[in-house]
């Protein structure tokens, strides 16, 4: 396999760990009016509202022997790379066809309607024999550019693959994202460390709580802090990533989500436009859980379900920052009935939702219904409605509160 692939492989099997396969699409095709088919990108990553393009640039060069025309042959595959997704923003803007071919073996068409919000990456692989010295590390100059109003994140490729190592979900990845936009403009270093800015995301809380609260100007990052992180810190590491890396409910969701629109467009006659637009939708919406708040729904899910050999029903709602998720857990064996419930109490969680200003930022519910432990299997309903509509299933007669606020405290990956 030559650099380049080599880079490809690596870039987009890093991304299937960190965003899940049925989110991350190789190599896609965009159709022009004239059904010519080019590559649109070389990993296209969809996340909620968000569209991820991502640009593999490789040179077989050796950082060691680094000067002038070297460093200029990287800034020309830098350029070439930002005008290749340019091809991207224009489909985006013409609303081109482009076809994913999805981990389940089928081909659906990029829902274009679903995305608000394009994020272009640029990674870039080369030979770094220096790559373990934090001093002598090469780090390209530009963190995050403009680009025809577009975010622009470069990361070396290595350094790309080692994030894995904290972030493993989809909102993980994209708060770091917006951090690190924040950051390249205060840190004072043009090649500071990558690595060592993840390990001040992840271990200096109230630190960059600070640079924030206080608009810190400047602040300069010493290398080697993520080697002192990772080795000062390996027994707690070990300790939340038996957590993190933990099958949890938000996962076994997104799993029954894509087997059920595998049956769904071989069994039904539902449109297969409306359904790839709801299964991106939902998959995104859920990916947005980041991993510690889906630790703590499995908890709050498994604490729940347990007592449900006792009681006929238990739930709980989880707010986020966009979507309000409601769980319903039932002894109902009728489907029907179960889902009816669902929407009833879909209704209650909207009117909650509603009723606190903290929470003005949501605007739907996502609700999930599934058996109780006294019933055999294990099947899942999904409900995603808007706060507005959501409203007019609530039954004027019952005056009942059915949520109560919980102060959970500062809850880290370190607390979970």
């Amino acid at each position: 396999m030559d650099h380049g692939k080599l880079s490809e492989d690596i870039l987009y099997k890093s991304c299937v760990r960190i965003f899940g396969e049925d989110l991350v699409f190789l190599s896609p095709n965009v159709e022009s009016e004239a059904g010519k088919k080019l590559e649109l990108t070389d990993v296209l990553i969809i996340l909620d509202k968000y569209l991820i393009t991502i640009q593999s640039k490789s040179l077989a060069l050796n950082t060691s022997e680094i000067d002038d025309i070297k460093i200029g042959r990287i800034v020309n595959k830098y350029e070439d790379a930002k005008r290749q997704i340019n091809r991207t923003l224009n489909a985006y803007t013409r609303k081109q066809k482009v076809i994913l071919k999805t981990c389940f073996g089928k081909e659906l068409q990029l829902p274009w309607s679903n995305i608000k919000e394009i994020v272009s990456i640029i990674t870039i692989n080369l030979n770094d024999e220096e790559y373990f010295d934090s001093e002598q590390r090469f780090q390209f100059p530009l963190k995050v550019e403009k680009h025809k109003n577009v975010d622009v994140h470069t990361f070396i490729l290595r350094d790309f693959y080692n994030i894995i190592s904290e972030f493993n979900t989809g909102a993980d990845f994209h708060r770091y994202l917006n951090e690190r936009k924040f950051l390249s403009t205060k840190i004072i270093q043009n090649y500071t460390n990558e690595l060592d800015i993840v390990a001040l995301y992840v271990s200096q809380y109230e630190f960059l709580k600070e640079v924030h609260e206080k608009n810190i100007d400047m602040i300069q990052i010493a290398p080697g802090i993520w080697e002192n992180y990772r080795s000062k810190n390996k027994n707690d590491i070990e300790k939340r990533d038996k957590k993190k890396y933990a099958i949890s409910i938000i996962d076994i969701i997104v799993k029954e989500l894509r087997t059920s629109i595998d049956y769904t467009i071989e069994s039904t006659g539902i449109n297969i436009e409306d359904m790839t637009k709801r299964y991106f939708h939902l998959i995104g919406a859920f990916s947005m859980v980041s991993r510690v708040e889906a630790v703590y729904i499995t908890e709050v899910f498994i604490s729940k379900l347990d007592s449900t050999i006792k009681e006929f029903f238990r739930y709980f709602i989880f707010p986020n920052k966009e979507y309000a998720f409601f769980f319903l857990i039932v002894n109902e064996p009728n489907r029907t009935i179960r889902q009816q419930k669902l929407l009833a109490f879909v209704g209650q969680a909207a009117k909650y939702v509603s009723m606190h200003k903290k929470y003005n930022t949501i605007s739907e519910i996502i609700g999930i219904a599934t058996e109780g432990k006294k019933l055999p299997g294990r099947s899942i309903d999904i409900v995603d409605i808007s706060i507005s509509e959501a409203l007019t299933y609530v039954d004027p007669k019952v005056d009942i509160e059915f949520f109560r606020d919980v102060d959970r405290g500062r809850v880290d990956e370190w607390t979970m």
